[in-house]
């Protein structure tokens, strides 16, 4: 696979692009036609170097939910995320790590 040069910028955006798809590693990288080696290698590398701050996300669970009631609810500083069903928990905790 050719190498695209990436600026730290642009590597930042598709990491966090990553943790709120969804997908395994090997799945996005093979749409985005990056090796999943080096992939792995920069995440850890943007991920170390990041400003990671050990505060929780507030987060509301209603077990009494009806159709149209939100199950789950998390806010931030600047988002609030509304959940109908649960989802799954790997892509929670992704979701939970790109925006902390």
């Amino acid at each position: 696979m050719k190498r695209i040069r990436r600026t730290p910028k642009q590597w930042n955006k598709l990491i966090q692009t990553f943790y709120t798809s969804g997908l395994k590693a090997s799945n996005f990288c093979r749409q985005h036609k990056i090796d999943q080696k080096y992939f792995s290698k920069k995440k850890g590398e943007y991920a170390s170097n990041s400003n990671k701050s050990n505060n929780f996300v507030k987060v509301q669970i209603n077990n009494l939910a009806t159709d149209a009631t939100v199950l789950m609810s998390l806010n931030n500083k600047n988002c609030c995320l509304n959940f109908y069903q649960l989802p799954d928990i790997e892509y929670l905790s992704n979701l939970m790590k790109s925006v902390s």
